[in-house]
């Protein structure tokens, strides 16, 4: 799998419908971006991920980019009620 596809806890499902129609997804609850590429696998670990800069915030909106070696595509959706 080269894409994987996160959406904020809270968000509304026509939010959802509006950005990413009907993507498999994961529900997210943190506010840190490495803890969400650690789960995707980017890095081995939080802390890892943390280490190399990515201990930010997750930016508001709807953001795609690739990250890794492999340029796995992430797709977050964090929006802000």
């Amino acid at each position: 799998m080269n894409e994987i596809t996160f959406v904020k806890a809270g968000t509304t499902q026509a939010d959802i419908n509006m950005f990413i129609g009907d993507l498999n997804y994961t529900i997210f609850y943190t506010d840190i971006l490495g803890d969400l590429l650690a789960e995707a696998g980017i890095f081995k670990s939080k802390t890892e991920a943390r280490k190399n800069g990515y201990n930010v915030p997750i930016p508001p909106g709807f953001t795609q980019k690739k990250y890794g070696k492999n340029k796995m595509v992430i797709t977050i959706l964090n929006i802000k009620e």
